[in-house]
């Protein structure tokens, strides 16, 4: 039995979510009332799911590319900023020809937005200048760990700013949970997510891929001071299981 078609654009079916789904929603639409306008919303990387090659699409709503694109354009454009910078993540999720990350920036560009896609970025704000991109290794063996892939980031701009130039705060994704490393003036954080726990997660690690939610706000007065927020939560998961089907 499929679940209940609740919206329907484009051809194709938005299946009715689960609770934690429309928990996860609301705290979207959260984020945009509490933070406003931006100047510029950093999506770093893995906007869509892919085509589920290892599962055969089991846990999707749709394996087509282009619709997932088109889903994450619609709830990206809820966050009002007058640039959208859009990362692309890892080929298994996004693709590469056409990449899906690449194909939510049309799908904006569409919806009248100033939006672009980069393998990784550079931003300057008042003299202050930060780095993004989505891959950085994961810790699984243990926790203590966490903090090693983004520092050896950051320590690594600084060997290389001759090259690259001097950066203030490093960014990275990927890994779903979140850590900030500071040596001295520069910082480096890996980004929470906005994905719910999933099947994978609960193979490979039960209680280590347990996701932490939300976002990082940076901004820079006109002096260079760096001013940094983040909003992080988490839901209390149900051990039970992992469906696309649960409607608890």
């Amino acid at each position: 039995m499929y679940p209940k078609c609740i919206y329907k654009d484009k051809d194709f079916c938005i299946p009715e979510n689960s609770k934690h789904q429309w928990m996860l929603w609301d705290k979207w639409t959260a984020m945009g009332k509490d933070v406003g306008p931006v100047d510029i919303m950093v999506v770093n990387g893995d906007g869509v799911d892919g085509y589920g090659k290892k599962n055969y699409g089991e846990e999707m709503i749709t394996t087509d590319l282009d619709a997932q694109a088109y889903i994450a354009a619609r709830c990206i454009a809820e966050i009002k900023a007058k640039k959208y910078v859009i990362l692309e993540g890892t080929p298994y999720h996004t693709g590469q020809n056409i990449n899906g990350d690449a194909q939510i920036a049309l799908h904006l560009k569409t919806m009248g937005k100033n939006a672009v896609c980069y393998t990784d970025y550079k931003v300057d704000l008042n003299n202050r200048k930060f780095h993004y991109a989505h891959k950085v290794g994961i810790s699984k063996s243990s926790w203590q760990y966490r903090a090693t892939p983004v520092a050896k980031e950051l320590v690594t701009a600084l060997l290389n700013v001759d090259e690259v130039g001097k950066f203030d705060g490093v960014f990275r994704g990927h890994a779903h949970y979140y850590v900030r490393v500071e040596f001295g003036h520069h910082f480096g954080t890996i980004l929470p997510c906005w994905q719910l726990r999933t099947p994978f997660m609960a193979r490979e690690g039960p209680l280590n891929f347990i996701p932490k939610h939300g976002y990082v706000l940076v901004e820079v007065r006109k002096n260079g001071q760096i001013d940094y927020q983040r909003d992080i939560f988490s839901f209390k998961t149900i051990i039970k299981g992992v469906s696309i089907y649960d409607k608890e």
